[in-house]
């Protein structure tokens, strides 16, 4: 295990007792559930990117106010891949899975909130050729994300950059690819609040990549698609 995914794993353990163990703060907590239908597209060693599958995705988010000015979040990505193309087109079957926690500073104006963000990201794509090939990418990150409220009506955006990762992938019976992995998301919604529930909409990227090795080409993997979900905060 290289010294990034070890400080890594560290933080995450940190963020994660943090996130537990921490008595909330006025502002309280933040759950939002969304569906994110999307497609993934695949870029093999800087070659021509080209569309590999759709994915049928659930994500969830919890935001919780450790103490004035700091919050702990945990986000979570899962789902299952179908019509499969190009050069995954002779695979039956896959997932994605995305999550990460994070640290962040919090900034609060009358009607707006910012952050600024540092924590662990881990991100995988597992589809099955006869036997499951999984590409990953774990380590670091950090981002900042922005929230506008006035009236009924409000906006979300946020982008995040790994920092120093590790990706990998691994295939029963073949030799393992591994080193340095890169990671990226960027996404906006648009909230309207309505008895007490947010009812939000927008657009999600999701971008990882890994490195050749073994009998494995370099690999670039861009999911995109509308999201569409429901939140709800409390103290």
């Amino acid at each position: 295990m290289t010294r990034s995914r070890v400080a890594g794993l560290c933080l995450a353990v940190a963020l994660v007792s943090v996130l537990i163990l921490a008595a909330p703060a006025a502002a309280g907590n933040y759950f939002a559930i969304r569906y994110w239908p999307s497609s993934t597209s695949v870029s093999l060693s800087g070659g021509a990117s080209f569309r590999a599958y759709d994915n049928s995705l659930v994500s969830l988010s919890y935001r919780r106010d450790v103490a004035p000015s700091w919050a702990a979040s945990f986000n979570l990505d899962f789902g299952a891949q179908s019509n499969f193309a190009g050069t995954w087109a002779g695979a039956t079957g896959g997932s994605n899975t995305y999550w990460n926690i994070n640290l962040h500073r919090t900034f609060q104006g009358q009607n707006t909130m910012m952050s600024l963000f540092a924590g662990y990201q881990r991100a995988s794509d597992r589809s099955t050729f006869g036997t499951d090939q999984i590409h990953s990418v774990s380590g670091p990150r950090i981002g900042g994300d922005l929230a506008w409220h006035q009236g009924a009506w409000g906006f979300m955006a946020w982008a995040a950059a790994g920092v120093g990762m590790g990706g990998s992938t691994t295939q029963t019976g073949s030799t393992t690819g591994s080193g340095s992995g890169s990671f990226s998301e960027y996404g906006a919604l648009l909230v309207y609040t309505v008895s007490g529930w947010n009812v939000e909409g927008g657009y999600r990227v999701v971008n990882f990549g890994v490195p050749a090795g073994g009998s494995f080409l370099a690999a670039n993997f861009s999911t995109t698609g509308l999201t569409i979900g429901v939140s709800r905060m409390w103290p």
